[in-house]
């Protein structure tokens, strides 16, 4: 079953930088054009909204997720005593 979307920006969530321009006709997501900064797709978790991230909020997001990731591998590389 395909998703009936209700809700779409097209400014980035973290910033409201304008990515492009996007809207929703019968519940499907219509892309008319994409601006340089577009970064991509961020589905909001539990709902039938999607939102959009510029490239440099992407890269940022990128940035924290591998550095999350690298500390939790050190933790668990660590031996407990």
């Amino acid at each position: 079953m395909a998703t009936y979307w209700k809700n779409v920006e097209n400014k980035c969530f973290q910033c409201n930088k304008q990515v492009g321009k996007i809207s929703i006709k019968s519940g499907k997501i219509c892309v008319d054009s994409l601006a340089k900064n577009w970064g991509g797709w961020h589905k909001v978790q539990g709902k039938s909204e999607m939102q959009v991230v510029c490239s440099s909020c992407q890269k940022i997001m990128a940035k924290a997720a591998r550095k999350l990731q690298r500390q939790q591998q050190k933790k668990q590389a660590t031996p407990q005593n």
